[in-house]
């Protein structure tokens, strides 16, 4: 039996070998064009839009803590920039003010030792007068994520003849009404109260409101707080919620009140520097970044109210109408920042107010 089992094996050896020569010498002249073809497809790799483009190894800057919602979304943005500029653009983040502060970012940005950085526009105005627009409270919404995307051409136009590239406005909390001795629903609740609120607009939205403005500094907020120094602070409720400022003050109107922009912003002269290929995975991966620090700050808000409320405070969320009163009553200030710059508010306000 065994020997039979072998005879059949040593045939079908034979066979099988008689049957690979008659293949390679006796093909035909198409099955040998077929095949080349095939191998030449085999070998062919495909193109790249980042064949040839240089590399970049970037510092993304932020203030924000370490695990924080700003932190979070420049994380995702470094992450999906690698991704999709096929590793020609990596970059590695520094959050907490470690690198720079917003400040300096600024120039930073401008002359190209700072690469990609959180800069605020009260910082960003000092040499961008247009901005001051946006330091008036108020100047657009951020009810929804409309404006993420609505605002970026207007904002890039106003900010590239400076070095400062704009990629994406950062999401992030409006400001809140926080007092002890009532609840502010309207202007007229804060006539004749003590209102700290930041900065030079902030102190003249107070006055156009009937509030007498309070210059008061983060550091000493707190105390001014603990001694009723001050009546109201108008301040993002985000920023309230993390520094414990709510277990001071027992009444809170949330608004729908912008007091600042955090933005996005990278080098102009490295954004040049970068093939549009490149120009245009950044981009992607600035929006992606910026949506998921959107999802983030909700969470945390949604967090923040829930802790006020279980705290024992009294949340009151102002209607359409009622954050109008506020926001209507400083069109003045706007069209002061408008008269005082030139053109380049003038184009800024007309889309600024598309998302108002």
């Amino acid at each position: 039996m065994k020997k039979n089992w072998k005879k059949f094996l040593c045939i079908a050896m034979a066979l099988c070998l008689i049957f690979a020569l008659a293949a390679c010498g006796g093909g035909n002249k198409d099955a040998d064009t077929d095949a080349d073809a095939t191998d030449t497809g085999d070998t062919t790799e495909a193109s790249s839009d980042f064949d040839g483009a240089p590399t970049f190894d970037l510092k993304i800057a932020h203030p924000q803590p370490d695990g924080s919602s700003t932190d979070l979304g420049y994380r995702k943005f470094a992450e999906l920039m690698e991704e999709y500029t096929e590793g020609t653009v990596k970059a590695t983040i520094y959050p907490a003010g470690s690198l720079v502060s917003s400040a300096e970012a600024v120039e930073g940005l401008r002359n190209g030792t700072i690469d990609i950085a959180q800069i605020s526009s009260g910082d960003a105005a000092t040499v961008i007068p247009a901005l001051n627009l946006i330091e008036v409270p108020g100047s657009y919404s951020q009810a929804n994520t409309d404006y993420v995307e609505g605002l970026a051409p207007a904002m890039r136009e106003a900010m590239d003849p400076y070095g400062i590239h704009f990629l994406y406005p950062q999401p992030g909390s409006p400001s809140w009404l926080f007092s002890n001795l009532k609840q502010i629903t309207s202007p007229d609740d804060t006539k004749g109260l003590k209102v700290r609120a930041s900065g030079k607009y902030g102190g003249l939205a107070i006055e156009r409101w009937g509030g007498s403005p309070v210059t008061i500094t983060l550091a000493d907020l707190t105390t001014a707080m603990e001694r009723n120094t001050v009546d109201v602070i108008l301040t993002p409720g985000l920023g309230a919620y993390s520094n414990g400022w709510y277990e001071l003050e027992h009444f809170i109107t949330v608004s729908d009140i912008s007091t600042l922009m955090a933005m996005m912003t990278i080098s102009k002269s490295l954004w040049d520097q970068m093939t549009p290929a490149q120009q245009e995975a950044v981009d992607r991966a600035a929006l992606d970044g910026a949506m998921h620090m959107y999802e983030e700050t909700l969470k945390e808000m949604e967090e923040g109210m829930g802790v006020m409320e279980a705290y024992g405070n009294e949340l009151y969320t102002l209607t359409d109408a009622e954050n109008a009163l506020f926001i209507d009553a400083l069109q003045p200030l706007r069209d002061e920042v408008v008269a005082e710059v030139g053109a380049e508010a003038e184009k800024l306000e007309a889309e600024l107010a598309k998302f108002r």
